[in-house]
Protein backbone atom coordinates (compact mmCIF):
# COMPACT_ATOMS: atom_id res chain seq x y z
CA UNK A 1 0.00 0.00 0.00
CA UNK A 2 0.91 3.72 -0.40
CA UNK A 3 1.55 6.60 1.97
CA UNK A 4 1.44 10.34 1.15
CA UNK A 5 2.01 13.11 3.50
CA UNK A 6 1.99 16.59 2.50
CA UNK A 7 3.97 19.58 4.20
CA UNK A 8 4.52 23.60 3.60
CA UNK A 9 8.18 23.80 2.28
CA UNK A 10 10.52 26.93 1.71
CA UNK A 11 13.96 27.49 1.31
CA UNK A 12 13.56 30.68 3.92
CA UNK A 13 15.97 32.60 1.12
CA UNK A 14 15.36 35.28 -1.56
CA UNK A 15 15.75 34.85 -5.01
CA UNK A 16 19.10 37.03 -4.41
CA UNK A 17 20.19 34.55 -1.99
CA UNK A 18 19.23 31.66 -3.83
CA UNK A 19 21.73 32.99 -6.78
CA UNK A 20 24.82 33.10 -4.70
CA UNK A 21 24.65 29.12 -3.65
CA UNK A 22 27.34 27.19 -5.00
CA UNK A 23 24.83 23.72 -3.40
CA UNK A 24 22.83 22.82 -1.45
CA UNK A 25 22.31 20.18 0.20
CA UNK A 26 19.33 17.89 1.61
CA UNK A 27 19.77 15.13 4.07
CA UNK A 28 17.17 12.63 5.36
CA UNK A 29 17.09 10.63 8.30
CA UNK A 30 14.61 8.06 8.37
CA UNK A 31 13.29 5.18 10.37
CA UNK A 32 11.35 2.21 9.20
CA UNK A 33 9.31 0.93 11.82
CA UNK A 34 7.01 -1.40 9.81
CA UNK A 35 7.97 -4.93 9.09
CA UNK A 36 8.38 -4.69 5.55
CA UNK A 37 10.61 -2.99 3.15
CA UNK A 38 9.74 0.73 2.25
CA UNK A 39 10.37 2.06 -0.87
CA UNK A 40 10.59 6.34 -0.33
CA UNK A 41 10.26 9.57 -2.92
CA UNK A 42 9.90 13.18 -1.89
CA UNK A 43 8.24 15.22 -4.42
CA UNK A 44 8.99 19.54 -4.23
CA UNK A 45 5.44 21.27 -5.62
CA UNK A 46 4.19 24.46 -6.05
CA UNK A 47 0.57 25.27 -4.43
CA UNK A 48 -1.54 23.27 -6.38
CA UNK A 49 0.99 20.03 -6.21
CA UNK A 50 2.36 20.21 -9.31
CA UNK A 51 5.91 18.70 -9.62
CA UNK A 52 8.68 20.75 -9.89
CA UNK A 53 11.31 18.25 -9.25
CA UNK A 54 12.30 15.10 -7.26
CA UNK A 55 15.06 14.51 -4.37
CA UNK A 56 15.78 11.47 -5.58
CA UNK A 57 17.06 11.48 -9.30
CA UNK A 58 18.83 9.21 -11.95
CA UNK A 59 19.31 5.67 -11.95
CA UNK A 60 17.41 5.29 -8.57
CA UNK A 61 13.67 6.47 -8.54
CA UNK A 62 13.45 5.77 -4.81
CA UNK A 63 15.46 5.16 -1.42
CA UNK A 64 15.13 1.38 -0.36
CA UNK A 65 14.54 1.52 3.88
CA UNK A 66 14.71 -2.04 4.87
CA UNK A 67 12.19 -3.54 7.26
CA UNK A 68 12.84 -4.12 10.22
CA UNK A 69 13.34 -7.19 12.50
CA UNK A 70 10.57 -8.91 13.94
CA UNK A 71 9.87 -10.95 17.45
CA UNK A 72 7.56 -13.47 17.67
CA UNK A 73 4.15 -11.84 17.72
CA UNK A 74 5.37 -10.40 14.68
CA UNK A 75 6.09 -6.79 16.26
CA UNK A 76 8.95 -4.56 15.13
CA UNK A 77 12.05 -5.20 17.86
CA UNK A 78 14.58 -2.73 16.30
CA UNK A 79 13.23 0.19 13.42
CA UNK A 80 15.78 0.42 10.62
CA UNK A 81 17.33 3.97 10.11
CA UNK A 82 18.90 5.66 6.84
CA UNK A 83 20.67 8.80 6.31
CA UNK A 84 21.65 10.37 3.23
CA UNK A 85 22.95 12.99 1.57
CA UNK A 86 21.48 14.72 -1.63
CA UNK A 87 23.98 17.85 -2.97
CA UNK A 88 22.13 19.51 -5.82
CA UNK A 89 24.18 22.30 -8.07
CA UNK A 90 22.79 26.18 -8.24
CA UNK A 91 20.25 24.96 -11.24
CA UNK A 92 18.83 22.23 -9.36
CA UNK A 93 18.73 24.62 -6.16
CA UNK A 94 16.50 27.57 -8.73
CA UNK A 95 14.14 24.75 -8.87
CA UNK A 96 13.88 24.05 -5.06
CA UNK A 97 13.44 27.81 -4.79
CA UNK A 98 10.21 27.69 -6.56
CA UNK A 99 8.65 24.56 -4.38
CA UNK A 100 6.29 25.63 -1.90
CA UNK A 101 4.94 22.41 -0.58
CA UNK A 102 6.88 18.59 -0.19
CA UNK A 103 4.62 15.29 -0.81
CA UNK A 104 6.57 12.17 0.76
CA UNK A 105 5.11 8.80 -1.41
CA UNK A 106 6.03 5.57 1.12
CA UNK A 107 5.07 2.31 -1.36
CA UNK A 108 5.38 -0.90 1.38
CA UNK A 109 5.58 -3.94 -0.72
CA UNK A 110 5.94 -7.77 0.71
CA UNK A 111 5.43 -8.71 -2.81
CA UNK A 112 8.13 -11.09 -4.14
CA UNK A 113 9.44 -11.26 -0.94
CA UNK A 114 9.80 -15.14 -0.31
CA UNK A 115 10.91 -14.37 3.32
CA UNK A 116 7.56 -12.77 4.21
CA UNK A 117 4.77 -15.08 4.45
CA UNK A 118 2.20 -12.78 6.85
CA UNK A 119 2.89 -9.65 8.44
CA UNK A 120 1.28 -8.15 10.84
CA UNK A 121 1.04 -4.24 11.32
CA UNK A 122 0.57 -2.51 14.40
CA UNK A 123 -0.58 1.01 15.68
CA UNK A 124 2.80 1.61 17.17
CA UNK A 125 4.15 1.25 13.69
CA UNK A 126 5.80 4.03 12.69
CA UNK A 127 7.54 5.74 9.30
CA UNK A 128 9.59 9.43 10.34
CA UNK A 129 10.74 11.14 7.40
CA UNK A 130 13.37 13.83 8.65
CA UNK A 131 14.66 16.49 5.98
CA UNK A 132 17.37 18.92 6.95
CA UNK A 133 19.43 21.40 4.40
CA UNK A 134 22.81 22.97 4.09
CA UNK A 135 24.06 25.75 1.81
CA UNK A 136 26.97 26.13 0.23
CA UNK A 137 27.23 29.83 -1.13
CA UNK A 138 29.58 32.42 -2.72
CA UNK A 139 29.45 35.76 -1.22
CA UNK A 140 31.61 38.83 -2.11
CA UNK A 141 33.18 40.63 0.83
CA UNK A 142 34.62 43.51 -0.72
CA UNK A 143 34.45 47.87 -0.62
CA UNK A 144 31.98 49.06 -2.43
Amino acid sequence: FTLRDTSDFSLGMDAETIDKLKSLTIRTYMINGFPIDVNVQVYFTDTLYNVIDSLITGGASTLILPGGPVDANGKVVTPMTDQRDYTYDNARVNKFFTAKKTVVKAVLKTANNPAIDDVKFFSTDRLTIKLGVKASASIHLGSN
